[in-house]
Formats: C-alpha cells, structure tokens, sequence
C-alpha cells in the first residue's frame, strides 16, 4: 500500500486536504462506461469485468493521487509512506465442519469481519413496511417450558425447532434471500463463521422431530433471527 500526503515548507504535514486515491485502469475502465452503475456491487462487478478484458500492459498503470482543499498555494512538496503487507498462517481445527455435520465439538474459534456480517433485506416488492425484522435474544438465559425455539445444546450448537426452522426457512424463501436469516455471536457480541454446509437449509442437520442443528465456529451466546411486529 502507498499513502501519500501534502507537507509544508517546515516538513510538517498540511493541516487539512482532500485526498482522492485510484489508478489509471480503473479510470480507463470508468470512462469507457456511458452509465455508471448506482449500487456499489454492480460498480465493483462492472469494474473487475473491465479490468480482465485490458490487455496486461494497461493493467500495470499508475497511481493517482488527487490532492485538494489544501492552502493556496499547492505545497510543493509530498510526503509518501510504503506499508507492506502482513502474511499469517493459521490453522483451525472444526471437527463438526464435516459435510455430513457430525462429529465432536468445535474446536477453536472463528468470527466474521464487520463487514461481512450477513443484511437481510426484508423489504417487499410493493414497498410497504416489511412486517419483519431481526431480533437478538440470549440462548444461555433460562427461556420459559413453552418456548423452546432455540436451544444451546454444546459449544458451537445450536438446535432449532421444527416450528422455529420452518419460519426460517418460510423468511428465506418469501424475500428470496442466500442464508438462512440466523445470526450467532458469542460473548464479545462478534458475530461467528456458519459451520453447516449450504446455508440455504437443504443441506443442514435434520433432527427426527423435524427440526435441526445448526453448528457455528466457536461458544454462542445470542442469535438474531425475523420476528413480525414490533
């Protein structure tokens, strides 16, 4: 990564600047469109698809740093930091992230970046209010005899009624939705790595009374899930 930024005469950083970052294929990339596309999944995908149909000289451009905002007039001076990049190599041990979700308990732990922690996007297509939105309770609290919707059975398992899964499943289905509208943290309120293979509820661990084990990377101890109403 390269970081650059104006300094004054003194050596001393300007106070306040803009600063706007990109490189010269994406520019190239971004002029070619007669329309950008209005969400940021469509702008990146539309981006990556130009990037591989440039010849590979063109991909090795150049950097472009746009500075503005700074005082008049422009300093005549730069200063530019080069951070390299850290490598890690972990290795985790899940023996219930098997295929088939058998095995012992889940070893070690594993949550998602901010950032990809799952939205689920309830909105209906004639843009009324969704009835629906996600609501977080604690598994390891004493739930009363007649609500036994989730219960935390082992470290890193979650067994969920038949009642509560169809709902699940029923919510996935009307919004068309990729996961299954479950969320599991743990302590820290860090939201932890689904274990059980295919989200989309095909593929998960079916109980013989219908309902069904959901394994996640480390200790649980709340989940969101949709509820109607307030």
């Amino acid at each position: 990564m390269i970081m650059g930024y104006p300094i004054e005469e003194s050596g001393e950083p300007v106070p306040q600047f803009g600063l706007r970052m990109t490189h010269s294929a994406f520019e190239s990339v971004l002029g070619a469109m007669k329309t950008a596309p209005r969400s940021g999944k469509a702008m990146a995908a539309a981006l990556m698809q130009g990037l591989d149909a440039m010849p590979p000289h063109e991909k090795n451009g150049d950097f472009i740093f746009e500075f503005s905002g700074t005082s008049a007039p422009l300093p005549e001076r730069f200063r530019f930091h080069y951070m390299s990049t850290l490598t890690k190599e972990m290795t985790f041990t899940a023996p219930a992230a098997r295929p088939m979700m058998t095995g012992g308990e889940v070893v070690g732990e594993r949550t998602l970046y901010r950032g990809n922690v799952p939205r689920f996007d309830f909105n209906t297509p004639n843009s009324k209010a969704s009835p629906y939105h996600m609501k977080r309770i604690s598994v390891r609290a004493e739930l009363p005899e007649n609500d036994a919707r989730f219960e935390h059975v082992a470290r890193g398992a979650l067994k969920v009624s038949k009642g509560q899964l169809d709902a699940l499943l029923k919510v996935k289905s009307t919004f068309d939705l990729s996961h299954l509208p479950i969320v599991a943290y743990n302590q820290n309120g860090k939201a932890l790595v689904p274990l059980w293979h295919n989200h989309g509820g095909e593929s998960l661990e079916r109980l013989e009374d219908g309902g069904a084990l959901l394994r996640f990377w480390g200790g649980i101890e709340s989940v969101d899930y949709p509820v109607k109403g307030g």
